[in-house]
């Protein structure tokens, strides 16, 4: 039985998920949950700024303007209801598509003034319609209709009510989620939510001239809460992820400014990052949160997202410190693995060579290599050299490529380290490289 409550993190960490899952088995089932989770966020929790809210409750009422509310009211159905939206082929290939479980056989503790049933996905549409007698987009087209129909149903009753806070830690992982799903599925549109959510943030979240982060905003206030690692790690993470999606370095850019700041005011001298600044003296532990629970441990994530900066720039005194957290971070992770998942994925990949791959050149051709990038292995990390890109990695010795300005037709460079492995013109051979294909 699930609980109804959409929340932010969720919604970020689980469209990440989805599309990560499809890039590796190429099941488009997986694709279309990371549209619907993307698709949903931006058409249900966002807000006029561009930046996302908290949630939606579980909870709505039965009948607008009752008293009488339940928990997941909103979602739950019974046949008459279906049988009312829908044609009856429709109903067929709905009923046989989706599942209706009562409640009451999940142990739902459901008031008696409301009845009703959760839809379980029961049937691949391939067995459905051989079993009508139909092709297979004949069923999907059913199924479609039938889905937007009784959309369209529950969009007259009462909604739950939203958390509408804009906080800065969950639309990171929010704009993570946006950007790798617009990636790997090659939509846009998730890309420019992306944007324009990371630009809410800097725009009402964020002081420039310090370089400080603020916790969250509403109704346009910002709350004078200054943020914590989660935050600073969060969002990081989230435009590393928007600048590899969009090639726009000003977003890398910022990322970098943030982990600076991270590293200034939360570093523990014992490995990882501490939830807080130490600045507030009302504060007289300083916390650091291990676990990778419903929230990814900050810790995890800034080490993550650092080690993707420090191979873009090439910085070795910089992936020298965080080879040093992640030797201790691991020590800790092995003793509850189960319960530090990511913090052991970052220190794995922290642990072994990262693949760098420099893309110049625009237009159709370099979006061919870009896209070839996206669909490699987490171990490599990719920069489109635009005009912006080169400016944040010029001067440095270790880059030579970037001295050169960009070309037609567009070209990649693969690298390991300071060894060039491989420099080409043709995806094909980009892919073979990066082992996509044969």
């Amino acid at each position: 039985m699930p609980h109804f409550e959409k929340m932010l993190y969720d919604q970020g960490q689980l469209a990440a998920l989805s599309a990560e899952v499809f890039r590796l088995t190429g099941d488009q089932e997986f694709a279309a949950l990371a549209r619907d989770l993307c698709s949903y966020v931006i058409r249900d929790l966002s807000e006029p700024s561009g930046a996302f809210v908290a949630g939606e409750d579980a909870d709505s009422q039965l009948i607008a303007g009752s008293a009488e509310h339940d928990d997941g009211a909103f979602y739950l159905w019974d046949d008459a209801q279906i049988a009312n939206a829908l044609t009856t082929q429709e109903a067929a290939a709905f009923r046989r598509r989706f599942a209706l479980v009562p409640c009451h056989a999940l142990g739902a503790q459901m008031e008696q003034a409301h009845e009703g049933a959760i839809l379980v996905i029961a049937e691949a549409d391939a067995d459905i319609a051989k079993d009508m007698g139909l092709e297979t987009v004949q069923v999907d087209a059913l199924v479609a209709s039938s889905i937007a129909k009784l959309a369209a149903t529950r969009r007259q009753r009462p909604r739950p009510q939203q958390d509408d806070t804009v906080i800065t830690a969950w639309n990171g992982l929010m704009i993570s989620g946006l950007a790798r799903t617009a990636a790997l599925l090659d939509e846009p549109r998730y890309a420019e939510a992306a944007s324009a959510a990371a630009l809410a943030i800097r725009n009402h979240l964020y002081d420039a001239s310090s370089g400080t982060l603020y916790r969250s905003w509403r109704h346009g206030r910002r709350d004078p809460t200054p943020g914590c690692a989660a935050d600073y790690a969060f969002l990081a993470q989230g435009l590393i992820d928007l600048s590899d999606a969009t090639g726009d370095a000003s977003w890398l850019a910022w990322a970098c400014e943030l982990l600076r700041r991270l590293d200034r005011d939360f570093a523990d001298p014992q490995g990882g990052w501490y939830d807080t600044d130490g600045h507030d003296e009302r504060i007289l532990v300083r916390t650091r949160t291990s676990g990778d629970f419903a929230e990814p441990a900050p810790s995890s994530v800034a080490l993550s997202a650092g080690v993707r900066v420090a191979e873009l720039l090439q910085d070795r005194a910089y992936r020298e410190r965080l080879a040093t957290v992640s030797t201790a971070l691991r020590r800790r992770a092995l003793k509850d693995p189960l319960g530090m998942p990511l913090c052991l994925a970052a220190t794995t990949l922290s642990e072994h060579p990262l693949t760098r791959v420099l893309i110049s050149g625009a237009g159709h051709d370099a979006d061919a290599l870009v896209r070839i990038t996206h669909h490699a292995t987490p171990d490599l990390v990719g920069i489109l050299l635009t005009d912006g890109a080169r400016r944040l990695l010029a001067g440095n010795p270790a880059l030579p490529a970037l001295l050169t300005a960009a070309t037609a037709p567009a070209s990649a460079e693969v690298w390991s380290g300071s060894t060039c492995l491989l420099t080409t013109a043709d995806p094909a051979a980009l892919a073979r490289k990066l082992v996509l294909q044969p």
